[in-house]
C-alpha cells in the first residue's frame, strides 16, 4: 500500500488506564502533544517532522468511534483486495493533487472511505426495498460501486458514486421496476413471489 513516508500509529489502550499516563510517558521522550486536535477523546502526538523522520501516535479507547472506523477500514482492507488497490490509487491521485496541503489531502480521503465503510455496514444489512433486495459491489476499473436486484428473473442493476447515490439508485430501479410492471395485473404477485424469494434465501443462510 502507498502511503505518506510517516509512521501513522493508532494505539489503543485498556479501558482502566488513563490516556494522560501515556501521554506523559511519551511527552518524556520527545513526542510532543497535540491533544485531541478536532477528534473526541483522542490524543494526537507527533516526533519529528521531516519526511521519512516523522511519527505519529493516536491515543484512545476500543470504544472511541474514530478508532472503531480506522480498525474497519483495515479489515475491509485486508479482507477485499479490489478496494484496498482502488483506495492506494485514490491515495496517489489526491497526493500529487494537494502535494502542499496536508489537511486537503486528509480531507480528500474521507468521502472515499466513508463510502467504504458505509458499503460494508449497509452490506451486512443488504439493501431493501419494497420486498426486493440488493447487492453492493465496487468496480475498480469504472470507480462505482454497483449492484444487481436479487430476488427477480429480470435482470435489473443500479450504480452510484458512493454508497448514498448505490442506495437512492436501487430505490429508484425498483420503483422504475414496479412502475413499468404497473400495467400488469400480476404486480402483486411478483412483489410476494420476491418477498417469498428473499424470505427463503435468508433462511438458507
Amino acid at each position: 500500500m502507498w502511503s505518506k513516508p510517516i509512521i501513522d500509529v493508532l494505539v489503543i489502550i485498556p479501558n482502566d488506564k488513563g490516556v494522560e499516563d501515556y501521554e506523559e510517558a511519551l511527552i518524556g521522550i520527545g513526542y510532543s502533544s497535540l491533544g485531541e486536535c478536532g477528534r473526541r477523546d483522542r490524543v494526537f502526538l507527533t516526533k519529528g517532522d521531516s519526511p521519512n523522520t516523522a511519527f505519529y501516535l493516536h491515543l484512545t479507547y476500543a470504544d472511541n468511534p474514530v478508532a472503531q472506523d480506522q480498525l474497519l477500514f483495515q479489515f475491509i482492507e485486508r479482507a477485499l483486495p479490489d478496494i484496498a488497490r482502488a483506495y492506494q490509487l485514490f491515495k496517489a491521485q489526491v497526493a500529487v493533487e494537494y502535494a502542499n496541503d496536508r489537511r486537503g489531502y486528509t480531507n480528500a480521503k474521507t468521502p472515499f472511505i466513508q463510502s467504504v465503510l458505509s458499503a460494508y455496514r449497509l452490506g451486512a444489512k443488504r439493501l431493501e426495498h419494497k420486498g426486493f433486495t440488493g447487492s453492493i459491489e465496487y468496480s475498480e476499473e469504472d470507480g462505482l460501486f454497483y449492484g444487481q436486484v436479487q430476488n427477480t428473473e429480470d435482470l435489473i442493476s443500479y450504480h452510484g458514486e458512493d454508497i448514498v447515490a448505490l442506495e437512492q439508485g436501487f430505490k429508484d430501479t425498483v420503483d422504475d421496476y414496479l412502475e413499468f410492471l404497473s400495467d400488469s395485473s400480476f404486480q402483486d404477485e411478483i412483489i410476494k413471489i420476491a418477498r417469498q424469494k428473499g424470505s427463503s434465501k435468508s433462511d438458507s443462510q
